[in-house]
């Protein structure tokens, strides 16, 4: 369609067939969509511009952002719930819909610092879980010792299960923590089809 132009996709009166369709989409999908037909105007390829892979790539990338964002915030409540293995598992699945966004999104830049922000979430949570294993392991070393009598050794052991614990919460995140994710989390009321 080499007649295509802009005021044809959004035409003053009326709507466009293109305009229906991006209806249908929430209202981060539809400025999406809007920016990739004007960059594509802009670099005169809007003629060859598949304008259905528009519409759903527009949806693909913001329904992963939204359950991303979801995630993100179940994966915070985890933490600061001290189920670190929990909010890791949660954060790999956010950074396979982040993985999403870059692929059909707009903003590839945006998305690769997300995953690595994933990335880093991870690894903190993993360091997390470990010191909190070894917590536990110290609370039993220490119920052993204290049942055998050796309350020096149950004492240090608890002493160094409290530092693990510490370290595992500072590894794990917070409360506050909870409040940034959900602030974060941007989804807006669009009609989704």
């Amino acid at each position: 369609m080499a007649d295509r132009t802009l005021d044809s996709l959004f035409p003053q009166d009326g709507a466009s067939d293109f305009q229906i369709q991006m209806a249908s989409l929430s209202d981060a999908a539809q400025q999406q969509a809007r920016d990739v037909v004007e960059a594509a105007a802009a670099d005169g390829t809007l003629g060859d511009l598949d304008l259905d892979s528009v519409i759903t790539n527009a949806r693909d990338a913001s329904d992963a952002r939204e359950s991303a964002e979801d995630l993100q915030v179940e994966q915070a409540q985890a933490a600061a719930a001290g189920d670190y293995e929990g909010a890791r598992e949660l954060s790999e699945k956010a950074e396979y819909e982040l993985r999403e966004v870059e692929e059909k999104g707009d903003d590839p830049l945006e998305a690769q610092e997300a995953i690595r922000d994933a990335d880093y979430d991870q690894m903190d949570l993993e360091t997390a879980d470990l010191h909190q294993e070894i917590a536990v392991g110290d609370i039993a070393a220490a119920a052993d010792a204290a049942e055998a009598g050796d309350f020096e050794t149950a004492e240090a052991l608890t002493d160094h299960a409290a530092d693990q614990i510490d370290v595992a919460d500072d590894y794990g995140g917070d409360v506050d923590e909870v409040e940034d994710a959900a602030e974060a989390d941007t989804a807006d009321a669009g009609v989704d089809a």
